[in-house]
């Protein structure tokens, strides 16, 4: 891992405690005192429409150049006007992260002045002030080894300078009481030792990870120094903490000895049996788009019931999402959201994205070679392709949603043929409403294919077909997709979901004048190298 890859992950690690450290009531006090001009100057209508949670404040000030890796004077200076330690405390861990791997930090003066007591920067891991603020005041040029590998029980023998580094990283970055316990068991922690852990993370009011850094330090003055590293690389594995193996442990293929390890890259021989099948747990994004074209050509009747399927389904089911829900969108708007959703999603702050949009669709010639490709056409009229809009989340656009679920869920016709049926072999029930009527407007195909891996598309219906909307219900997929999640969440992958809906739509059909069964058929495109879990069960 680079040096600035190193910086990023403290620094994302840094909007992470501070996102889920920070109340309500807090984030109506730091909205207010953006309009101060050192804050931002954000107008009271760009508050209202942009900034609804903590990552979206943290987001737009980075964009604004006021937060920059290394430098949160600005930041700190908020804090400090509302007296919201706990963000002071996250503040100067990462300031102390940074630090430590010469990371160029730009620190408030820590020399009080005659008769000041005030203490330097404090490590959010302990009560005691950070090595940084030592060096300063002390006047020292030289590098100083950080004393990361202190527990309550004294000096850590058996680790290495390079191996505590990792036990720290690890313990920084696990937030979440119950990660802690899975990966406490799975090293053989004795639960009275998980629990005192877990009870010192919160000594005094404020969560720290402290007692993480104690555990994980007596746990390795245990373990022979060449089985360290494998064992807890395993133990994360096993955990399903892949984030946190991949940002806290050097790539290697083997057991790992003192000294060879630290900013190498090793390229395993073959691909372990326990490489993990499933993506990493974690809030996400998602932005839902709805044309309903009212007053228009085409009014798309029955949309509101898609509006209200789906925000119920992100406000009472899966609730570890942030949703943003946009209405009537046009061309320009759409690439604006995008780019918004983009540098979102650079901050590495989400663990997946979900893009749904409801409107007309269509073939649409793209391009100088005339190629037919899926297009969808916007609430002013305009079109863009399918392909366009998910280029713009591939792994190279957005580097730090690489090896991240991207899912696209497009609810639009793709032709203007009608689907025909067929009588199944055990004459399975359909059914049929005559209030169903079908987008006036064609979807499109995916005359390309995912280069990108982790990808993946749910078309309501298949090429070159209708897809049916309901005015008393909404639309076909999108209403069966809901009531699916809703029953299947955190018991079925994605993949899995969407065979489940497809089982439904077949299912479902409309009659023409003439008496014909006309279906729909979704199909999805999937480039997933991981099972995606939208949820997992509480246990």
């Amino acid at each position: 891992m680079s040096l600035k890859e190193k910086a990023l992950t403290i620094h994302r690690a840094l909007f992470r405690n501070i996102s889920r450290g920070t109340t309500e009531e807090d984030l109506n006090e730091i909205k207010k005192e953006l309009k101060h001009p050192d804050f931002g100057g954000f107008g009271a209508g760009e508050i209202q429409r942009y900034l609804k949670t903590t990552e979206d404040v943290l987001q737009k000030l980075e964009n604004k150049g006021k937060i920059k890796i290394g430098d949160y004077k600005k930041l700190r200076k908020l804090a400090e006007t509302l007296g919201l330690q706990p963000i002071l405390n996250f503040v100067a861990q990462a300031e102390d992260s940074l630090d430590a791997i010469d990371w160029p930090v730009n620190l408030p003066q820590v020399d009080a002045p005659r008769g000041d007591s005030r203490p330097g920067p404090m490590d959010n891991r302990a009560s005691r002030p950070s090595t940084m603020a030592k060096r300063q005041k002390t006047g020292e040029t030289t590098e100083t080894p950080r004393d990361d590998t202190q527990s309550t029980s004294g000096q850590t023998s058996n680790l290495t300078l390079e191996l505590s580094k990792v036990i720290t990283k690890v313990a920084d970055a696990i937030s979440n009481d119950d990660d802690l316990m899975r990966l406490g068991l799975e090293l053989g922690v004795e639960q009275q030792h998980i629990d005192r852990a877990l009870a010192t993370n919160w000594n005094g009011g404020e969560k720290t990870s402290h007692g993480n850094l104690v555990m994980l330090q007596n746990w390795a003055k245990k373990v022979k120094q060449s089985e360290q590293l494998p064992t807890l690389r395993a133990a994360l594995r096993k955990t399903k903490l892949i984030g946190v193996e991949e940002s806290c442990l050097p790539i290697e293929a083997g057991s790992i000895t003192s000294g060879q390890y630290e900013d190498s890259v090793l390229v395993p021989a073959n691909i372990p049996f326990d490489f993990p099948t499933e993506y990493e747990p974690g809030r996400g994004y998602v932005l839902f788009i709805n044309n309903f074209f009212t007053g228009k050509k085409g009014q798309r009747k029955g949309a509101e019931f898609d509006e209200k399927n789906i925000n119920n389904l992100f406000k009472n089911v899966l609730k570890d999402y942030h949703l943003e829900y946009k209405k009537d969108v046009s061309l320009k708007e759409l690439e604006d959201y995008l780019k918004d959703v983009k540098d979102t999603l650079l901050k590495g702050i989400y663990k997946s994205f979900i893009f749904m949009l409801g409107t007309h669709g269509a073939p649409k010639t793209v391009g100088p070679d005339g190629r037919m490709k899926d297009g969808v056409q916007m609430a002013d009229g305009e079109w863009m392709s399918v392909e366009k809009i998910v280029s713009n989340f591939h792994g190279d656009q957005i580097p730090a949603m690489k090896d991240k679920p991207k899912v696209f869920i497009i609810q639009s016709c793709r032709g203007d043929k009608m689907q025909p049926s067929v009588q199944s072999s055990d004459n399975a029930e359909t059914v049929s409403n005559e209030k169903t009527k079908n987008d006036p407007q064609p979807d499109f195909q995916p005359a390309y294919r995912p280069v990108n891996s982790d990808i993946l598309i749910a078309y309501a219906t298949s090429e070159g077909t209708l897809a049916w909307r309901n005015e008393e219900e909404g639309s076909w997929f999108v209403t069966d997709l809901c009531e699916v999640i809703t029953e299947c969440y955190d018991k079925e992958n994605m993949v899995n979901i969407l065979i489940r809906v497809n089982g439904r739509m077949v299912c479902r059909e409309e009659k023409t004048k003439k008496q014909e069964r006309i279906k729909q058929m979704p199909c999805f495109l999937c480039t997933f190298t991981r099972q995606f879990m939208l949820a997992y069960p509480i246990k």
